[in-house]
C-alpha cells in the first residue's frame, strides 16, 4: 500500500499526507484559512507592540 504524499508549501519537500507538520522544516501541513484566522491576524497585527518599543 502506497502512502499519499503531499508537498510542503514552505520548503517544497514531499512527505506523508497524514503528518500534521513537515518533518523537514516544521511548517504546519494544513493551513486552513477561515474568517476567524483572518480576524485574529488582522487584530494582532494592529495591536502588537514590538519589544524594542520600550
Amino acid at each position: 500500500m502506497r502512502k499519499k504524499l503531499t508537498t510542503c508549501a514552505n520548503c517544497e519537500q514531499k512527505f506523508a499526507e497524514d503528518f500534521q507538520f513537515c518533518p523537514y522544516c516544521g511548517q504546519k501541513s494544513n493551513e486552513d484559512l477561515t474568517l476567524s484566522v483572518l480576524f485574529y491576524n488582522t487584530i494582532s497585527n494592529y495591536f502588537s507592540v514590538d519589544a524594542r518599543f520600550f
